[in-house]
């Protein structure tokens, strides 16, 4: 099971909006429920109990803020250490605007989908069937 939760929005929110998540030969893409205004660092880590130390930190994000955002390392100015994507990691977007954090248990599921699906919430949909989910519209003003 892939599991994929986003946070970090409003406080208030009892359930936090939707993320969608896929692999293309092993970089990992986020579509974020907001349009962030600028990314200031992405994170992968390795959830534990205690402790979620990143594996790999990466800033200055070179492509224009939008809602997907690659965990490719020619994308960022500065990256440091590596991630794999064979096993459960968890996945930092900080912006201006927000964090979202984003754990995958089984990365599989959201490898070699088919071009512009996305696994969300226990299922594959297409981008714009993301952007029209209820978490989601109404988590962007």
């Amino acid at each position: 099971m892939l599991m994929v939760a986003g946070c970090g929005f409003f406080p208030s929110d009892p359930i936090p909006p939707s993320v969608a998540i896929r692999i293309d030969d092993g970089i990992v893409s986020v579509v974020l429920p907001c349009s962030p205004s600028d990314i200031e660092l992405a994170e992968v880590y390795i959830p534990t109990p205690n402790v979620s130390d990143p594996v790999w930190v990466a800033r200055g994000y070179l492509n224009s803020p939008t809602r997907i955002v690659s965990f490719d390392p020619n994308l960022w100015a500065t990256v440091v250490g590596k991630y794999d994507v064979e096993s459960e990691f968890g996945v930092s977007i900080v912006s201006t605007d927000y964090v979202n954090e984003t754990e995958i248990s089984n990365p599989s599921l959201a490898e070699h989908l088919p071009q512009g699906d996305y696994w969300v919430e226990g299922s594959v949909m297409s981008l714009d069937a993301f952007l029209a989910l209820p978490s989601v519209t109404e988590a962007c003003p």
